[in-house]
């Protein structure tokens, strides 16, 4: 039983993420003659100086769209919509909000698609402004440096008891660099590594690998590594990455009888096996007590240089040049 018939959609209903990104990327590149300027000024709506939420149960999705990821990110987006329903009603409660994000290479127009946390009909929106860029480079190495320095920096969450963060990946992130924070407005100091901006990541939120297996090398010791086996999930079929996000936000909010539950009653036993199989690290490990503090946006002393404001919304974003 595919996921579109296992959940209800609520407000999402009748929505082809599809049709809405292609409508959304014709608008942008169908005319030569701008299609530069209208490139530029999509990727700076992507990056906002900042983003904020006032919930308890913050959510982010950060999915690769370069093109090793294959047909994944499509699949993943088309399922989306179902996490935002039965994640407020299960897990999140009421005023549970998502951010989701597009990751992509450095080298890349829109190496980082950030779009504000939100939810419900609002949140398809802010879906609809993402592109699948397909691109990437050499190296095996993406911009997951950069969103997750981003998300620990650029992010405020005053009343947060349990954030998660979880990336959808198959590669490994990028070494940190000076141009590409200034250019995205990310504050503070640039680390030495990466894995110092991910630990600094999980000071802020649990932080979680849905991982696509790369070919052509190893890379996944690298996320085992920073994360831990627990908060890593190997997953094969991009159908069911709905299922995995529910088994992880239920792991953190302490809700996994709740979960082989719901999930025994909606899908076959194979289905509930494999989901099962999958987060058997995950599930295997309760989640630990979100005890700091560092809620809020890492203080900058002055707007950066970068920052432009929208003239009709009155946004912030990050102009990149």
């Amino acid at each position: 039983m595919p996921e579109d018939q296992d959940y209800s959609p609520g407000a999402w209903s009748g929505y082809d993420y599809g049709a809405a990104a292609t409508v959304s990327y014709a608008r942008t590149y169908s005319n030569p003659d701008t299609r530069t300027q209208r490139a530029t000024q999509a990727a700076n709506k992507n990056v906002p100086a900042s983003v904020s939420t006032n919930c308890e149960n913050p959510l982010v999705v950060a999915v690769d769209v370069t093109g090793s990821m294959g047909k994944w990110p499509a699949v993943i987006f088309g399922k989306l919509p179902y996490l935002d329903n039965e994640a407020r009603a299960s897990y999140l409660g009421a005023d549970g909000e998502i951010s989701f994000v597009a990751v992509g290479d450095n080298q890349d127009k829109f190496p980082l698609q950030v779009q504000p946390f939100s939810q419900g009909p609002d949140l398809r929106n802010r879906l609809d402004q993402i592109f699948l860029e397909k691109g990437g480079g050499n190296g095996a190495r993406e911009a997951y440096e950069l969103t997750a320095a981003y998300y620990a920096r650029n992010c405020d969450m005053p009343n947060a008891k349990r954030p998660v963060m979880v990336f959808i990946a198959d590669e490994m992130p990028d070494s940190p660099s000076a141009q590409n924070f200034t250019k995205h407005g990310i504050r503070g100091t640039v680390p030495k590594t990466y894995q110092e901006i991910f630990e600094e990541l999980k000071t802020k939120f649990a932080v979680y690998l849905i991982y696509l297996r790369y070919p052509a090398m190893d890379t996944r010791t690298t996320w085992a590594q920073m994360l831990g086996e627990d908060h890593i999930v190997d997953l094969d079929d991009p159908t069911r990455v709905v299922d995995v996000l529910f088994g992880i936000i239920a792991n953190e909010h302490d809700k996994v009888d709740l979960f082989k539950t719901e999930i025994t009653s909606r899908q076959t036993p194979d289905q509930v096996a494999y989901v099962l199989s999958a987060l058997k690290n995950v599930l295997s490990t309760p989640a630990k007590p979100y005890t700091l503090d560092k809620n809020t946006c890492a203080p900058t002393p002055k707007p950066s240089p970068n920052t432009v404001v929208d003239p009709v919304t009155g946004d912030e974003f990050v102009e990149i040049k």
